[in-house]
């Protein structure tokens, strides 16, 4: 999902952004800016998800922006960020179909409840909802049996899905559960038959493939970013060690 912040206030602004890429915990490109006109401009080549944008600026007014991104088609979900409780406003937003009004000052977790709203509409999101299925091949043939793990396994299974976005290992891991790096390790092994390396491959693959389907329009080197690798050789080489074959390559035999 890739997110703009319009924002005035330069304090405000960066806290917005380092609460999403800190606490949001979803796979997210974060950009912000100063005021509506310059965010009018970078949305012709951003095309953002989601834009959360104040309501009070010094050039033209979130809500004027609201209406200017939907005219050209730039964007269709949007947070307003207000410090006054205003009906009006309230009013005019729910007709531009906003999804929230929060206001200042932000509590943190109602802008991540809000964002995380906005994450679940959007198409191709979840392995569950893919558009292109995925290819019938033995990587993606392949899935865990989750019913058969003990609950620790269970839990670290779940961070991983939660997390895969992120920089994590056996350590970070072991921070957040308090888990052994080597218990968590033999879990892995004993009831999946793979490593965590394969396990978290598996889970940014499949991401990857779905997003490399479905949204033809997204670069390669953005969707890296999204699914956790960071930089394109990391999902060239996890690529080719598990498909045998490149992004670019995989996109062009199975779209």
């Amino acid at each position: 999902m890739k997110i703009l912040v319009v924002e005035d206030e330069t304090q405000i602004r960066e806290g917005i952004l380092s609460i999403l890429k800190t606490h949001l915990e979803l796979p997210c490109k974060l950009k912000g800016c100063p005021d509506g006109t310059s965010a009018l401009m970078l949305c012709r080549d951003y095309c953002p998800d989601l834009v959360i944008t104040d309501i009070i600026m010094p050039d033209i007014t979130g809500l004027e922006l609201i209406k200017k991104l939907i005219d050209q088609r730039l964007c269709r979900h949007f947070i307003i960020l207000s410090g006054h409780d205003n009906f009006s406003y309230a009013q005019q937003a729910i007709r531009f179909g906003v999804s929230d009004y929060l206001l200042k000052p932000l509590d943190r977790e109602d802008l991540l409840q809000a964002v995380r709203k906005v994450y679940e509409t959007l198409p191709g999101q979840d392995f569950t909802s893919v558009l292109h299925p995925l290819p019938d091949l033995e990587f993606f043939n392949w899935e865990p049996d989750v019913d058969a793990m003990p609950p620790s396994l269970k839990k670290i299974w779940e961070y991983i899905q939660r997390n895969y976005m992120k920089e994590i290992s056996l350590q970070t891991i072991s921070e957040e559960l308090f888990f052994h790096p080597s218990y968590i390790s033999s879990l892995i092994n004993k009831y999946t038959g793979h490593n965590f390396t394969y396990l978290l491959d598996y889970i940014r693959i499949r991401k990857a493939a779905s997003l490399l389907l479905n949204e033809p329009d997204m670069s390669i080197s953005e969707l890296s970013y999204l699914v956790g690798y960071h930089n394109e050789r990391r999902l060239y080489a996890a690529f080719q060690k598990r498909l045998n074959t490149t992004p670019g390559d995989f996109r062009k035999a199975y779209e």
